[in-house]
């Protein structure tokens, strides 16, 4: 198998191919210009000797001699160095005079000479030299042609002097960013490994080992803020799991001796068939409760997951109050306490429809049973900006302001409440659905007068989205 190569080293390269393309690209069109800047250069210089050819022409007129002598010393100044050429003909085509390059030059005259008001012509001519010549024709003001000629051996030079010295730059400029990428890459992934080493130190055992932050607040530093966050919710969840662990096995493994002691006293003792059937229905009570509170803790686990997302629709809180009083009346008629709902408006949610009716369920059932005989329980329901604000008040024993956060905790109950039947799961359930659908479930109580469990959930309809809570949910709106 391929050895794979690590992260730095992609940077590194990636670097230096992107900067080798950026870097060849700019050179290849500064060549590209510098060669048309020159291939200009030479065709202005033709023609301004062009010109100042024909300007001679007309203060001379005709005097041969004259115009010789001033294209001797004109070809003489460049013709080492551009091998200029000239070339005079007269309104016949005859030539009059020629001197340097184009002198006995098979460099031949346009095919089509210009005529008074055209524009004169531009040619490139190979003679079979390494480079070829750059001509010029004009017409001159009193009739014939001006020819002058340059070869562009040091415009061409020039150009591929330039070219090589691209060329030998892109190999420096190429191993030159190459080392700057690993350098940098290496830089830039020290924080890296400081991360990986510390998330390689944590374990089950050390989730409070933390990885150390460069204060920079960079990405890199938020990086290693977010991880150590998680590792913190982590930590958290594996202390309430522990807890949870040691709490439910105390809560059944205490039964569970109780009925196994009774049933062994039971064993041991002479047959008695009144006595034995008041132990088996007690046995079947006790494991009723133990089923029930099985089945919390499993709905409990439920909801710590998270609400599904494709169990998410729209619900009428009204509607699923309406319901969960309606279930709930035989019990509160039998506990002698009025249940009443107050609902005057409608407010939508977007939720699990299961879920939100436990939820209203478990703070109904919670409210009846601490509350005395002649009391009273009312549901209402009302919206507060962007939220759902759902109270179940009681006229009830109470929760001591030391106690208050304690019953949200599982097995948890409150002081002189051991009498009271239940797992002691329904609010701890309650409140993780609650925060499942991106809520809060907040206690208000006065020992003696009552208590207000208060459900805030975010306010839904179309195009709603259903908060982010624990359960990571996401937006969906049932047609």
């Amino acid at each position: 198998m391929a050895r794979e190569r690590s992260l730095g080293t992609r940077w590194a390269i990636r670097y230096a191919l992107a900067t080798f393309v950026v870097v060849a690209g700019v050179l290849s069109f500064h060549y590209v210009q510098t060669r048309e800047r020159f291939q200009r250069d030479a065709q202005l210089l033709l023609r301004l000797q062009a010109n100042e050819l024909v300007g001679e022409i007309q203060r001379d007129g005709a005097d041969v001699e004259r115009l010789e002598r001033y294209i001797d010393r004109t070809a003489a100044l460049g013709y080492r160095v551009l091998r200029l050429g000239f070339r005079v003909l007269d309104p016949d085509g005859a030539i009059v005079v020629e001197r340097g390059s184009l002198e006995n030059s098979p460099i031949p005259l346009p095919s089509v000479l210009p005529k008074a008001g055209d524009p004169e012509v531009v040619e490139e001519v190979d003679t079979g030299e390494t480079f070829p010549f750059y001509t010029l024709v004009v017409r001159a003001p009193a009739g014939g042609w001006v020819q002058v000629a340059v070869d562009t051996k040091l415009f061409a030079r020039s150009a591929r002097e330039i070219r090589n010295l691209f060329v030998v730059s892109l190999p420096i400029v190429a191993l030159l960013t190459g080392a700057i990428g690993v350098a940098l890459a290496r830089s830039s992934l020290r924080p890296i490994a400081r991360i990986i080493a510390g998330v390689e130190e944590v374990s089950a055992t050390q989730l409070t080992r933390h990885v150390v932050r460069t204060g920079t607040g960079d990405e890199l530093d938020r990086l290693a803020s977010a991880f150590n966050a998680m590792t913190d919710r982590i930590r958290a969840g594996v202390d309430r799991m522990r807890r949870f662990s040691a709490d439910a096995a105390h809560e059944l493994r205490t039964p569970v001796t109780l009925m196994r002691n009774r049933i062994e006293a039971a064993a041991d003792a002479p047959r008695d068939a009144e006595r034995d059937q008041a132990l088996l229905e007690r046995t079947l009570e006790d494991i009723d409760h133990l089923s029930s509170t099985i089945r919390a803790m499993l709905r409990l686990a439920h909801s710590e997951a998270g609400v599904e997302f494709e169990r998410l629709r729209r619900v009428s809180l009204r509607e699923l109050a309406e319901g969960v009083v309606e279930f709930f009346e035989p019990l509160a008629l039998d506990a002698e306490v009025s249940l009443a709902l107050a609902a005057p408006d409608d407010v939508v949610v977007v939720g699990d429809p299961t879920w939100l009716h436990q939820l209203f369920a478990n703070l109904v059932d919670n409210a009846i049973k601490f509350t005395p005989a002649g009391g009273s329980v009312v549901v209402s329901i009302a919206q507060q900006g962007a939220q759902a604000v759902a109270d179940v008040s009681d006229t009830g024993i109470g929760i001591p302001a030391h106690e208050r956060e304690r019953v949200f905790e599982a097995f948890r109950r409150v002081d002189g409440s051991a009498s009271r039947t239940g797992s002691g799961l329904g609010l701890p359930l309650a409140r993780e659905i609650a925060r499942a659908h991106g809520g809060e479930i907040e206690l208000e109580s006065e020992v003696g007068r009552g208590s207000v469990l208060r459900v805030r959930l975010p306010v839904g309809g179309p195009g709603a989205s259903a908060a982010r809570g624990r359960a990571h949910t996401a937006e969906r709106v049932s047609p």
